[in-house]
Order: structure tokens, then sequence, then C-alpha cells
């Protein structure tokens, strides 16, 4: 039975309300088996890059000396394919540096050493001759495997715990949440307002793992009117792939899982490589629109964007709340707002200069400002209320502050009189 497009955009939604709506419901974690293949790391193919692009040197076995030589240099795909570099278009010279490669694997192979493509040096090889119309030598995928042996060559079941979420206001770093580079996630950094918006929207879920009853990655997915598409993952050790593989194993449908492009009209919305995977009925499918309603308003300090509600205001400026909770203090004393920068510590808090300059004073014991009504001076010295009482003893008789371990003056001058008194 061919399915029309109307039944294709229903389908796959109506797919999502019986198995997680209504079946395993919102922030239960439940047991998911399904498959998973060793992931290539970043830095070794980084280092594949390195090797294809600017020639490397083969070893191979000498029987005669029993250890390995390295016997030839192999052109890498720069000089080795000058042809192909000036008949192909402008686009191939965003791979040419290590770094580009990386972005070029992710974009099309992905890290996984096997999928249901092949195995990872076959599809690098079938993407560059796709692509770029680039073969690589004997060598090269040989000299390829060999960078990346040891990270094994077959699919293996796994069990992972996962829930599904449509509140994402947690906070960062609870689900690793971060990038590539290891550093925070941007969702909780210049693109907030990502985040914010796509709490406000309905449409919008994360993908949570757990290992060892805590948060150990996750990933958004928009449930759309023609596929459910997932984007932006973040965990230390799995790839986008296998959280689609997961869901659409809760799903337990004959869904098609591809990549797509994923945009949003507001240019103001980051995806990763501007690419997610699709969840689908529909082969067609090649690009996703995520439809977000995002506010441009930004933090006049670190830049981020947030939306107009959330940020804070103070002298003509806009401030984000970590911003704004760094940059700006109210004063203790008048509660009034002052750039942090412009305030003094007390004992009391942080205070502007004005209430510090008319309202405030140093104890010459701890070296702490006080307020002045707490503060008394003793022999030219001021001490606070603290200070004072562990220092000195108050004598009614003279109406004097003395050291605590000491007599008076006035009672000295007493014993002296008494002396004079009985000697006379």
């Amino acid at each position: 039975m061919v399915m029309t497009q109307t039944q294709m955009r229903e389908d796959v939604r109506s797919v999502f309300r019986e198995k997680v709506l209504d079946e395993i419901g919102l922030n239960n974690i439940v047991e998911v088996e399904t498959e998973t293949s060793p992931v290539i790391s970043g830095s070794v193919i980084y280092q594949v890059g390195t090797d294809l692009l600017h020639g490397f040197l083969i070893s191979r076995f000498n029987k005669e000396t029993n250890q390995y030589d390295q016997r030839s240099f192999v052109e890498g795909l720069i000089n080795g394919n000058r042809k192909s570099l000036r008949s192909t278009s402008s686009s191939l010279i965003w791979i040419c540096d290590p770094s580009g490669f990386q972005h070029f694997v992710d974009l099309t192979i992905e890290r996984e050493m096997v999928n249901k493509s092949g195995k990872w040096v076959k599809r690098l090889a079938n993407a560059l001759k796709k692509h770029y119309d680039i073969k690589l030598s004997q060598e090269q995928k040989q000299h390829i495997g060999n960078l990346i042996n040891g990270y094994g060559q077959k699919v293996e079941s796994i069990t992972v715990h996962v829930d599904i979420t449509n509140s994402l206001n947690w906070d960062q770093g609870d689900y690793y949440d971060r990038n590539k580079g290891g550093a925070a996630s941007c969702f909780w950094g210049e693109y907030n307002s990502n985040l914010v918006a796509m709490d406000n929207d309905s449409r919008f879920y994360a993908l949570r793992f757990y290992e060892n009853n805590r948060g150990s990655g996750r990933c958004w997915f928009c449930v759309g009117e023609r596929a459910i598409v997932l984007f932006n993952s973040s965990h230390p050790t799995y790839e986008l792939s296998l959280f689609a593989k997961v869901l659409s194993t809760i799903l337990d449908k004959d869904v098609i899982t591809k990549k797509i492009d994923v945009y949003n009209d507001d240019d103001n919305f980051y995806v990763n490589s501007g690419r997610g995977i699709a969840l689908t009925y529909n082969q067609n499918l090649t690009s996703f629109e995520l439809g977000l309603d995002i506010d441009n308003s930004y933090c006049s300090h670190c830049d981020c964007s947030c939306l107009a509600e959330d940020l804070f205001h103070f002298n003509g400026y806009d401030y984000c709340e970590s911003c704004y909770n760094e940059q700006i203090t109210v004063c203790a004393c008048c509660n009034n707002e002052n750039y942090s920068e412009n305030m003094t510590s007390t004992s009391d808090g942080s205070v502007c200069e004005h209430c510090y300059d008319y309202q405030y004073s140093l104890c010459y014991h701890c070296d702490e400002a006080h307020r002045n009504d707490c503060i008394e001076e003793i022999d030219d010295k001021n001490y606070c209320d603290y200070c004072k009482n562990e220092l000195f003893s108050y004598c009614d008789e003279c109406e004097k502050y003395f050291p605590i371990n000491e007599n008076c003056d006035c009672e000295e001058k007493g014993e002296v009189n008494e002396e004079q008194e009985i000697n006379s």
C-alpha cells in the first residue's frame, strides 16, 4: 500500500504519541536495547586528514633486517590530485586542512567504525569519490586502516537507559552539555535564547542518556509534520546516529532514518554542521525547517542572545542573568544598583562609594568596614562593636574604655590616693 503525503505526515506523529507520550510517558527512565559500533576519536580523524592531505611515509616489513622500514613517500590528496582540484568546484577548499577534513567526515560518513553503509575506510573512499572525484590509492586506504586499527570492526548490541522530556531547563552540565571541543554548550552561552525558545515550543523534546542514575548525554529533537528530527547531540562517547537508533527503537516502527539539512529561518539558531537525522516515512525528505520564533535580543557584555523578557536593564544597557550577576551589585546600604567594580566590601555586604564615604569607617583591629553607628573611637582609633567588646572594658566611674586585661586609670589613681592618706 502506497501512503499519501498526508498519511506520511500524520503517521510519524501518531506513532510518537502512541509509543512515547501514551506508553512510556515523559521523564520516565527506561531501558532500550539497540546496536552500536566503536566511534573513532576526533584526534585520530585529524591525523587521517593530515596524512591524506599532505602525504605520509609507508612502513613496510623488511625480512632482511626483521623490522619495519619507511620505504616510500605517498603524495597527499592536495599534491596527488591537482587535476581534480582544478576541475572541482571551490567547495573542495574547505576540506584542504585537517580541521576541515573532520567537518567533511562528520557531514558525510560520521565516526562510527561500522554501519549499514559499511566499514569506515570504505565509506570515506566512497565519499571522496562521490563529492570530489578523488580516488584513494591502495596504499592510502591501507594507511588509514592502520591508523584506526584497534577501534573494532563489528556492530555490538548494547542496553542504554534513557528518558524523553519536554522540560529543557536543567543546569548546564547535568547531561554533559558540551561541544566536541570540550567547552560548555553554546545553548547555555551565546545561544541561550535557542534553548529558551525550544523550551517554550511544545514540538521540541530532549532524548537524555543516563549512566549510574546520573545524566550522561542528550540531544534535541523536534516532532514536526513530516518527520521527527534529531540534532545537536552531546555525549562523551555516542554520536547523534546512536541517539537516532535509540529513538527509532522506541518507536518500534519501520521509519526511515536519514541525514538531512536542518535550519531555522531565523539565522540566530545554531545547528551543528547544519545537519540532523530524520525519522520519517518520506523518502524524499532532504531538509527540515524548525520554525522557531527566537527573540534577537543580546547581552551588552557577552553578546549572547536572550529573550527580551529575560534581560536585566541597567544604566541604558541590557544584560543576561549571568553577566548581570557578575557586573552589577545592589548596594547593601541604599539598595541601589551599581557596577560591581565600584563597590566596597563591608560587614553588611557590598556598598556603593557614596554610602561607604558617608556611613562607614574601618575598624583599626579587624580592618573591616562597619556602619558608623557600630564604631566607637577609643584612644583616637576606631573599633567595631565586636572588637571593642573583645579588647576593652568600660569604666562606669570615669566613663572610659580601658584594655580588658588591665585596670582602669581611675582605679590606679584611687589606690595611690589611699596610700598617700595612710602614709600621712
